[in-house]
This record gives C-alpha cells, sequence and structure tokens, in this order.
C-alpha cells in the first residue's frame, strides 16, 4: 500500500460498518481532477482482509462515448455531470450492491474514449466506487462517502504531470490520443495542459465537484507530494443508513 494513504485508508476502514450476511458494503470516493481518486481507492481495496471480495469501479467508464458528446454539444465538458449516463451508473451499482455481477464499461485515458463492456465486476462484498460526481450521482446508495480534497494550486500541477506522463507515454503509441502532442516541447506542453485546467476542470471542480465535499461524512487532506494531512470525519449527509 502507497504510504501517504495510511491514515486515509484507516480512517475509512472505521467507519465501515459491520458485515451483514448477504450485504455488500458501498464506499464511494469522490474528489476533483488528479486529486488521487483511484489510487485512494486501490489501496483500500489491497487493505481490506483477503477473505473480502473487493470490486473497485470507476464512474469514468460511464461516461457518454465521445460521439454521444459530440452529438449533445457536451465533448468541450466532458467530466461536467451532465456528462455522464447516471441511469446506467446507478444500475450497475444497484446490481453489484444485491449482490449480481454485469458488464461494465472502463474509460481508456490512451483513447480518450469509453471502451464498452470491458470487464465483469462483482459478485462482491465490497464496492469501491470513485469519480468525480459518485456521491452526488449515488448518495442512497453508498454506506459510507469520502471526499479527496488539496490546494487548487496542488491539483493544477498534478493534472500537469499526468498530462505529461500521458504525452510522454504516446511516443510509442500512434494510437494514444496523446500521440498528437507528443512531438510538442515540454514547455508547450505544459501550456496546453494549463489551459485544459482552466478552462475545463478548474470550473468543474469549482461549481460542481466542491459540491461532493458536503455530502462526504469523510474528508482526506492532501499537501505536497499527495501526502495525507489529515483526515477528518464528520456526521453530516451520508449514504443509504442515514
Amino acid at each position: 500500500m502507497n504510504l501517504t494513504f495510511d491514515l486515509a485508508v484507516e480512517g475509512i476502514v472505521e467507519q465501515l460498518p459491520g458485515p451483514q450476511p448477504g450485504d455488500v458494503v458501498c464506499i464511494g470516493v469522490a474528489g476533483p481532477v488528479a486529486a488521487g481518486k483511484t489510487a485512494l481507492a486501490r489501496a483500500l481495496a489491497t487493505t481490506l482482509p483477503d477473505a473480502l471480495r473487493v470490486d473497485v469501479l470507476s464512474t469514468d467508464g460511464f461516461l457518454f462515448p465521445n460521439a454521444e458528446l459530440v452529438r449533445r454539444g457536451l465533448l468541450g465538458h466532458k467530466g461536467y455531470p451532465d456528462t455522464y449516463d447516471a441511469a446506467a451508473l446507478r444500475s450497475v451499482v444497484g446490481d453489484l450492491r444485491r449482490g449480481g455481477s454485469r458488464l461494465v464499461p472502463e474509460y481508456s485515458h490512451e483513447t480518450y474514449d469509453v471502451v464498452p463492456d470491458a470487464r465483469i465486476a462483482g459478485p462482491c462484498d465490497v464496492l469501491v466506487v470513485e469519480g468525480l460526481h459518485a456521491l452526488t450521482h449515488l448518495r442512497d446508495l453508498l454506506d459510507v462517502s469520502v471526499f479527496v480534497d488539496a490546494d487548487l494550486g496542488l491539483l493544477e500541477q498534478w493534472y500537469v504531470e499526468r498530462f505529461q506522463t500521458l504525452r510522454a507515454e504516446a511516443h510509442d503509441d500512434p494510437s494514444s490520443f496523446y500521440a498528437s502532442m507528443a512531438a510538442m516541447s515540454e514547455a508547450d506542453a505544459d501550456s496546453l495542459a494549463r489551459q485544459v485546467w482552466h478552462d475545463v476542470n478548474l470550473p468543474n471542480c469549482v461549481q460542481h465537484v466542491a459540491i461532493e465535499r458536503t455530502l462526504a461524512n469523510i474528508v482526506v487532506v492532501k499537501g505536497p507530494e499527495h501526502c495525507v494531512l489529515g483526515v477528518e470525519v464528520r456526521s453530516g449527509p451520508s449514504g443509504r443508513h442515514a
């Protein structure tokens, strides 16, 4: 497990309800782009007892495909609440929460699009769902609601670093969405990434993702190098047992 997540994982595990026969525990992890939601969800999954079947589901797989986003005039706002098929997401999570299994889509950062029916999810004992708007979309289906928070300046830095990593990896992958940017200078790529951050991700964070924080009963506060500075446990709005 990534040591920077030890404190966060411990705080989340302490809030999990006691196991009930046939009851799937659902944990939602929300937060801004590049905050580390996926890494925290995976760290949590690898920390839970081996006897528990744990599945991690990303809401990114439930973004509308690019073709549909183009048809709706929403491609430039990918990641905003209305760019997700929330009904499909709730249907899948509902079935998994009842102990079933489903074919689920996944999102490819390399192709910048959804891969339909990418894998089978479930059955599981614990379902961790991570995504920008996971708490809003699934509030009544969650047992524990987590928000990963960080300073906006750090989030921008982490987003640029991720963008540069994907661009570098595209040097040897002509099918990658980032292949057309692989030949850019590092400075030009940095400038492009920051433009995307300020034009798309920052407004989404301020206008929409920030709402997720008010729905969380656990807030994980991160600092430089993705270190966890603190874990705030509170009694605010929570999930299906509220």
